[in-house]
């Protein structure tokens, strides 16, 4: 975070864990010890239910304001960005995220799991004042606690993983912060053995075709090009080994890829975290810039997200010429 001023302390009273068990109710819920009655379910942020398997910004909390779709210690916006309630939203991490947390905060989720199973559900954090606690729970149950560590900085991000048994069909999920000192970015849901809509890749040789242009992913200047540095691009098939990539697992739900001509890895240049920095080929140093997330988007493609910064492959400017750029940018949905 930018605000060095955030503290870790919760300022949480002793008995903060109460009222977070009842706070999502269908007819009624316990909110700071007064009844709301009727029904307080909260509505989706713009309209649709969160997918899982799939990825939830931190930021796109439920609608319907305090006591419903979320609880702020104070008021306001203190990070003055993308909404203007009383969460702490500041522009950072892959986008945006949530910030300035204390303990006994929450936010809502509405999202429809495609089937009941055995998720893995990857946060990722940051902490520049000592670390900190936040609980996943599924409609009013705690599934996964979350201990942060100090990370170093309020924009110094990390993932995080857990294993949590999910059921199907509509339910809310929500992020309880046991203390302060947690920045959240998103949360990504995969189920574990790659059920339906899972994200789960069988390794081996593929080549990645850009579902708008039809090209695929190849590093520039074909068989010659196995230096450090050299640029990857669209292009269209020609069965080169230069357009191929071994992808890899890594055991901790990212990939890398390993392009087969010169079995370097798929890497973002000066492990930047910014929108539109450039992708290129790189010696595998098991940096988290060459680490990357494979996410169904549920119709049969995937996007890939770099898992230092949570930005998606990218064809610049939705491009759909051959030797168009490939960099890293947020993800939204698009099918570049």
């Amino acid at each position: 975070m930018n605000d060095d001023k955030q503290t870790a302390e919760s300022g949480e009273s002793t008995d903060s864990r109460l009222p977070r068990r009842s706070f999502l109710g269908a007819a009624g819920a316990a909110v700071c010890g007064s009844l709301i009655a009727g029904n307080v379910a909260s509505a989706p942020y713009g309209g649709s239910r969160h997918a899982i398997p799939g990825r939830i910004q931190a930021e796109d909390y439920d609608t319907d304001g305090a006591g419903v779709a979320y609880n702020d210690a104070t008021a306001g916006n203190s990070g003055g960005a993308y909404r203007s309630d009383d969460v702490d939203i500041e522009a950072g991490g892959s986008g945006h995220n949530v910030g300035w947390t204390q303990g006994g905060e929450w936010l809502n989720y509405s999202a429809t799991t495609a089937s009941g199973g055995t998720y893995e559900v990857t946060a990722r954090v940051a902490s520049g004042g000592g670390g900190g606690t936040f609980i996943l729970q599924e409609d009013q149950v705690d599934k996964a606690t979350f201990d942060v560590p100090d990370t170093g900085g309020w924009q110094s991000w990390t993932t995080m993983t857990q294993q949590v048994d999910l059921q199907g069909g509509d339910h809310t999920i929500a992020v309880y912060f046991d203390t302060a000192g947690v920045n959240l970015d998103w949360l990504e849901f995969s189920q574990v053995g790659g059920g339906s809509g899972g994200s789960s890749l069988s390794p081996g040789t593929y080549r990645l075709t850009n579902v708008n242009s039809g090209k695929v992913l190849e590093v520039a200047g074909g068989s010659g090009s196995t230096a450090n540095g050299d640029n990857v691009q669209q292009w269209s098939w020609n069965g080169g080994t230069w357009q191929q990539w071994d992808v890899q697992e890594n055991g901790d739900g990212t990939y890398r890829l390993l392009n087969v001509n010169s079995g370097k890895a798929l890497d973002v240049a000066n492990v930047s975290t910014q929108a539109g920095a450039n992708v290129h080929q790189w010696d595998y140093v098991g940096g988290a810039n060459q680490h990357w997330r494979i996410e169904s988007n549920g119709d049969g493609t995937y996007q890939l997200l770099a898992d230092h910064s949570g930005l998606a492959l990218d064809v610049s400017g939705g491009g759909t010429a051959d030797g168009t750029n490939v960099q890293q940018w947020t993800p939204n949905g698009l099918d570049p």
